[in-house]
C-alpha cells in the first residue's frame, strides 16, 4: 500500500499505488498510475500517460503524445509535430513544420520565411519579405509603401505611393487608353475623339511613330480613291519593323474578294507581323494584329466591306503611341498639327494635303506608281459639300430618314454619322456593314 510519507531513498521500483506525497528524489522508473500531485522536479523519463495537470517546469524533452491541456509557459524547444490546436500564446521559437490549423489571431511578428501557401485573408500588415506564391486574390488595399521592384504585370489601380521602379506593363487606370480610326469615305477620328472627313485622292500618313516597340517603328498609310464627289479608303498598309502588311477591299479585279499582301507577296503565309500575331476571321473581312505581347490589351483592326477598307487602333497608351504623328493628330494633346509639330490645322483639306505621303515617309504600297504621288498634290473632288452634292442628294432614292434608321443600331456617334453619310453618298443601305 502507499507509504505514510516520502522515503529517504528512491524505491527499487514503482509503488503499487500513489504515494501520499512527493518523493524526496526521482523514482527509478515511471509510476503505474498518475501521482496525486506534481513532482518537485522532472522525472527521469516521460510518463506513460498524460499528467492530470501542467508540470511546474518544462519537461526535459518533448512528450510522446500531446498534453491534455496547454502548458503554462513556453516549451524549451519546438515540438516534434504540429499541436492539436492553437496555443494560448506565442511559442518561444518557430515550429519545425506548419500547424494543422491556423492560429486564432495574428502572430506577434512576421514569420522568418514565407508561408507554405496563401493566407485565407489579408494580413494586418505587410510581411517582412515576399511570399513564395501569389495570394489567391488581391490585397484589401494598396501597399503602405513602394514595392521593392517592378510588378510582373499591370496593377489593378494606382498605388498610394510611387513605386521604387517602373512597372513592366501599363497600369489599368481608367481613361489611360485611346482609340483612333479611319473608315468609310473616309471618316477620321482623332486621338481626342474628334471627327472629320477628307475627300481627296492620294496616299496619306494616318499614324507614324518611330519610337514604337523599342525603336522598330510603325507606319499606317491609307490610299483613297475618288468616286464622283466623294472618296473612300481603298487600301491600308501597316509597317512594323521590317514587315509590311497591305489589305484591300473587294473588286471585280480580284473576284470580289478581299486581298492582302504580306511583304509584297499576294495572299502569302500570314501568321504574324514583326512577331505580333495576326488573325483573320472566317468571313475574311477582319484582320486583327494583337500587340498584347508588348502592349497588353492593345490591338489594330483592319476591316473590309465591299471595296471599302477601315483601320482602327484599339486600347492605345502613351507608352505605345505617345509619339505618334499623322492626319489623326498628336496623341497627347489631340491637336491636328502640321508636320512642323507646332501649327494647328483646322481646315481638313489643308490637313489632308499636309499629310500626303512624302518620299521620306517611305513607299510601302505594293503598287507605287498609282497617281497622284508627291510632288503631285492630292486630287480633290470638285465640290463635295456644295450645290452638286445637294442636287445629287435631292435626286436620291434613299432618304436621310431611311439612312438614319439603318444606322441606328451602331454603338457610337462617329459610326452612326459616318454610316448615314456613306449610305447617302453610295445610295446603298448595305453600307451599314462597313461599320
Amino acid at each position: 500500500g502507499p507509504t505514510s510519507g516520502p522515503t529517504s531513498l528512491p524505491t527499487s521500483g514503482p509503488t503499487s499505488g500513489p504515494t501520499s506525497g512527493p518523493t524526496s528524489g526521482p523514482t527509478s522508473g515511471p509510476t503505474s498510475e498518475p501521482t496525486s500531485a506534481p513532482t518537485s522536479g522532472p522525472t527521469g523519463g516521460p510518463t506513460s500517460l498524460p499528467t492530470n495537470g501542467p508540470t511546474l517546469g518544462p519537461t526535459s524533452g518533448p512528450t510522446s503524445d500531446p498534453t491534455a491541456a496547454p502548458t503554462s509557459g513556453p516549451t524549451s524547444g519546438p515540438t516534434s509535430g504540429p499541436t492539436s490546436g492553437p496555443t494560448n500564446g506565442p511559442t518561444s521559437g518557430p515550429t519545425s513544420g506548419p500547424t494543422s490549423l491556423p492560429t486564432s489571431g495574428p502572430t506577434t511578428g512576421p514569420t522568418p520565411g514565407p508561408t507554405s501557401g496563401p493566407t485565407n485573408g489579408p494580413t494586418p500588415g505587410p510581411t517582412s519579405g515576399p511570399t513564395s506564391l501569389p495570394t489567391s486574390g488581391p490585397t484589401s488595399g494598396p501597399t503602405a509603401g513602394p514595392t521593392s521592384g517592378p510588378t510582373s504585370g499591370p496593377t489593378s489601380g494606382p498605388s498610394a505611393e510611387p513605386t521604387s521602379g517602373p512597372t513592366t506593363g501599363p497600369t489599368s487606370t481608367a481613361g489611360s487608353t485611346k482609340q483612333t480610326e479611319g473608315n468609310g469615305d473616309p471618316h477620321f477620328k482623332t486621338w481626342k475623339n474628334e471627327h472629320f472627313e477628307f475627300h481627296g485622292q492620294c496616299d496619306i500618313v494616318m499614324v507614324s511613330n518611330k519610337e514604337f516597340c523599342n525603336g522598330r517603328g510603325i507606319d499606317i498609310h491609307i490610299r483613297t480613291k475618288i468616286v464622283r464627289f466623294w472618296s473612300y479608303i481603298e487600301n491600308v498598309v501597316i509597317r512594323i519593323g521590317n514587315d509590311i502588311l497591305e489589305v484591300s477591299g473587294s473588286s471585280p479585279d480580284n473576284g470580289d474578294k478581299a486581298n492582302y499582301w504580306i511583304n509584297y507577296e499576294s495572299m502569302g503565309d500570314l501568321e504574324d507581323l514583326a512577331g505580333f500575331p495576326v488573325s483573320i476571321n472566317p468571313n475574311n473581312d477582319r484582320y486583327t494584329i494583337d500587340l498584347g505581347s508588348q502592349y497588353p490589351g492593345e490591338k489594330i483592326e483592319i476591316r473590309t466591306f465591299k471595296e471599302f477598307v477601315g483601320v482602327k487602333i484599339i486600347g492605345a497608351t502613351e507608352s505605345s503611341f505617345g509619339n505618334s504623328v499623322g492626319i489623326t493628330g498628336d496623341f497627347v494633346t489631340g491637336n491636328t498639327y502640321a508636320r512642323d509639330g507646332r501649327t494647328v490645322l483646322n481646315d481638313f483639306t489643308e490637313l489632308g494635303n499636309e499629310w500626303q505621303v512624302l518620299p521620306s515617309d517611305g513607299r510601302f504600297f505594293h503598287e507605287i506608281a498609282r497617281r497622284p504621288q508627291f510632288p503631285e498634290k492630292c486630287w480633290l473632288p470638285e465640290d463635295p459639300r456644295g450645290d452638286r452634292r445637294r442636287r445629287r442628294l435631292d435626286e436620291s432614292n434613299i432618304t436621310q430618314v431611311q439612312a438614319e434608321a439603318a444606322c441606328a443600331g451602331l454603338d457610337d456617334e462617329f459610326s452612326r454619322k459616318g454610316c448615314v453619310y456613306d449610305i447617302l453618298a453610295t445610295q446603298d443601305l448595305d453600307m451599314v456593314g462597313a461599320y
